[in-house]
């Protein structure tokens, strides 16, 4: 949760109003909707990595069995989503950085 909702706010924020990618990005065919999508599920993949490392070594520790895994890695990949959605949402109506505090 937290690799997802960081990834969403301030790197997004960053992208957005002080590097402006996201306005670089929109002057080609894409539409913004899809660059929103795009990102969302790029943070999604960045947080469910992290989550796979920790059930690796979860499972590896015997703190998690195996036959767990698949069903809590499904809970977890929308989860991250969630929060990957929730960061950026709130990304796209911070004023400043300290908004995120």
């Amino acid at each position: 949760m937290f690799v997802a909702f960081f990834e969403g706010t301030y790197p997004t924020y960053t992208k957005m109003y002080r590097q402006n990618t996201y306005q670089t990005i929109i002057l080609t065919p894409i539409s913004p909707d899809e660059v929103a999508i795009g990102e969302i599920f790029w943070i999604t993949s960045k947080a469910f990595l992290s989550v796979i490392s920790v059930g690796i070594v979860f499972t590896l520790m015997g703190l998690v069995r195996p036959e767990h895994l698949p069903l809590s890695l499904a809970v977890l990949l929308i989860m991250c989503w969630v929060f990957a959605a929730m960061g950026v949402l709130l990304a796209t109506i911070a004023k400043s950085y300290e908004s995120f505090s």
